[in-house]
């Protein structure tokens, strides 16, 4: 059986490997930009809240049925498999790739030791 990340990279022409720690950062990135505490997304996702965690923390990688979940959830977003599975956020509607940009710009700042007034 191919493993749902190979199945993807065929299907949508993803070409670039993809690690479940990255997956995990952008699952993070979304939950944090749209507003969400892990358990809420995970309801809103239709999973348990340690199965998401493991998710987000990079343990586990989100099958593309499960992502499909997270995706139908939020439809008027855009939310799609190239920005989860490759960092494109072409798809995706602009409220939510400046969300997610700003929130990303901010966990940067924080490892970086910069800090906002």
């Amino acid at each position: 059986m191919t493993e749902p990340i190979e199945a993807l990279r065929k299907c949508h022409g993803i070409q670039s490997m993809v690690s479940r720690e990255a997956i995990g950062s952008r699952l993070r990135l979304t939950r944090e930009a749209l507003g969400f505490r892990i358990t809420a997304f995970a309801k809103v996702c239709g999973l348990s809240r340690t199965r998401y965690q493991n998710f987000e923390a990079g343990r586990n990688l989100i099958k593309p049925e499960q992502a499909a979940k997270l995706f139908e959830a939020f439809a008027d977003d855009g939310l799609d498999f190239n920005w989860l599975y490759s960092g494109d956020t072409s798809g995706i509607s602009p409220r939510i790739a400046r969300a997610i940009k700003a929130r990303a710009e901010q966990l940067a700042q924080s490892k970086a030791g910069v800090v906002n007034e």
